[in-house]
């Protein structure tokens, strides 16, 4: 279950940065002045293959993996990167946090899981079914 850790870092006057963290899960919440969620940043899969989906009201969403640099022997210890990340694992992702975020604010939790929920659709747009062709009915055969 996610929990806030008091002491998140603030970096701007403007806005107020939280972080809520599981052992599968970091969630950095953007607020502006108002209490109105403008960013977020969900990290999942903390000791495995890591990665982030970022969303913000003003430049929509990006997926990252986090490179650490730890299975690269020459590198040793470098700081970790975020690069291009691929499929973002939804199925995976969207329960799991729908369990873990029980525990924080329901504002908040609601607010990152239709996120998750549109990230799909922002994507690739609207799904639509296909259209069935009409059948030709042929005069004189069966």
């Amino acid at each position: 279950m996610l929990t806030e850790i008091a002491a998140a870092r603030q970096d701007d006057p403007d806005r107020r940065r939280r972080w809520f963290q599981d052992d599968y899960f970091d969630l950095f919440i953007w607020q502006d002045r108002s209490g109105e969620t403008v960013a977020f940043q969900l990290c999942y899969d903390r000791s495995g293959k890591e990665g982030a989906l970022s969303w913000s009201r003003d430049k929509g969403y990006s997926h990252n993996r986090v490179d650490s640099g730890e299975d690269k022997p020459r590198l040793a210890k470098m700081s970790p990167l975020m690069i291009a990340g691929g499929v973002f694992p939804l199925y995976t992702v969207a329960p799991r946090f729908e369990q873990a975020a029980l525990a924080i604010d329901a504002a908040i939790g609601d607010f990152v899981l239709a996120r998750l929920r549109e990230y799909p659709r922002a994507l690739y747009g609207p799904m639509r079914r296909p259209r069935r062709k009409k059948q030709v009915q042929r005069h004189g055969r069966t």
